[in-house]
């Protein structure tokens, strides 16, 4: 169906060819009425040879007009296609180019047409171009997305500051025959964290158990914070507030209420934040303080963040520990170096550090290995 604007130009040339041919006869007919006056001559002879081809012109124009109409509208849409053709193929890429630039320099940009689908795909195709393997970045992308996404919060500056001390206390072992032995020699650890974030989740809480299936449920349990497994080994239970204890809480320096339950497998230590400083979306200080038992022959200790962190700093003292020989081991995926510091024996302080400034994620920590000055050859024989 032709659209308006085609059917009036149509109308029109029909109508001038109509007035054509009506002009053509009445100057024919005029030619004529001259001849039967017996007044033949140059006029009637002009009327008649103009009457005659006005006429005619009329009329063929009206049939050339219907004859051509089908492949004027053809040719003039395949004109126009071609004219729109060259006009996109010159605009396209600079337009494609702008598009591309003014997502790539504000983010804000993207979110507005793009769904999440979308910008998943576009960052997959993107790491593939820039590694040159498709399944290599997809698999990259898709691990940190999803622990980047299941994560509430971003840490900032953390800090977490340990402190090894011998266990004077003598606790009774159950040897399984009705009798008992005292427990092997531990460690008192106690680890304090500080960190700035902007909290979303109100209630923090932290809960030590004895049990491994339990303790597995719970690690991935998000409601969770932070979870201990306290090995029976030990000679203490995860229920027993000497094998774990959440020594004080606070907010940007303030000490907040901490409530302890206890249970047949563990306990747990909550602190409520306020619904205040979750409402604000500010950033703030927390920082923690918990005590907890190691066994000296365990010879290793693990300590790592719940969230993702911009930066961590980790520093271990072990003095007095009776401890010859320790290392702090990041086990943190970056290209990025980490530094590291250990006490010369020139001085009296034992104490050994790292750093970190990028991004630490989820699980990611340190790991504490030492060696025992008991457990080293008698140098003397």
């Amino acid at each position: 169906m032709r659209d308006p604007y085609t059917r009036i130009v149509n109308l029109k040339l029909v109508i001038g060819a109509v007035l054509l041919s009506v002009v053509g006869l009445a100057l024919m007919a005029y030619g004529s009425y001259l001849d039967s006056l017996d007044r033949s001559g140059f006029i009637s002879a002009l009327s008649s040879n103009i009457g005659g081809t006005l006429l005619i012109a009329g009329i063929v124009g009206i049939a050339l007009d219907q004859w051509l109409d089908r492949d004027r509208g053809a040719s003039l849409g395949n004109l126009i296609e071609k004219v729109m053709l060259r006009v996109m193929a010159k605009l396209v890429p600079a337009l494609r180019d702008s598009v591309i630039q003014a997502f790539a320099d504000n983010v804000n940009n993207l979110s507005v047409v793009a769904s999440n689908e979308l910008l998943d795909n576009l960052a997959r195709n993107a790491l593939a171009l820039r590694l040159g393997d498709a399944n290599f970045a997809e698999d990259i992308y898709d691990d940190v997305r999803d622990q980047a996404v299941a994560s509430a919060e971003r840490w900032r500056d953390t800090r977490i500051s340990m402190q090894l001390s011998p266990d004077v206390s003598i606790l009774p072992v159950a040897t399984g025959r009705g009798s008992s032995a005292s427990s092997p020699p531990l460690f008192t650890l106690t680890v304090r964290y500080e960190y700035t974030v902007v909290p979303t989740v109100q209630v923090r809480k932290f809960t030590a158990v004895s049990d491994t299936t339990e303790y597995r449920s719970l690690i991935d349990d998000p409601s969770e914070t932070s979870v201990w497994y306290i090995n029976p080994g030990t000679g203490v239970h995860g229920a027993d507030k000497h094998a774990f204890e959440l020594v004080d809480f606070a907010v940007d320096g303030l000490p907040q209420q901490i409530r302890r339950s206890a249970r047949v497998n563990g306990q747990s230590y909550a602190v409520n934040l306020g619904s205040e400083v979750i409402d604000a979306k500010q950033p703030v200080t927390l920082s923690y303080t918990y005590r907890t038992i190691l066994r000296q022959a365990g010879h290793m200790v693990h300590v790592d963040v719940e969230q993702p962190s911009k930066g961590l700093d980790v520093d271990l003292d072990y003095g007095d520990c009776g401890i010859a020989e320790i290392r702090l081991i990041p086990f943190i995926a970056s290209s990025k170096q980490v530094r590291s510091h250990v006490m010369p024996p020139s001085v009296p302080e034992k104490t050994v550090s790292i750093g970190f400034d990028g991004w630490v994620m989820p699980k990611q920590g340190v790991v504490a290995v030492w060696i025992l000055a008991s457990e080293l050859p008698d140098r003397r024989t």
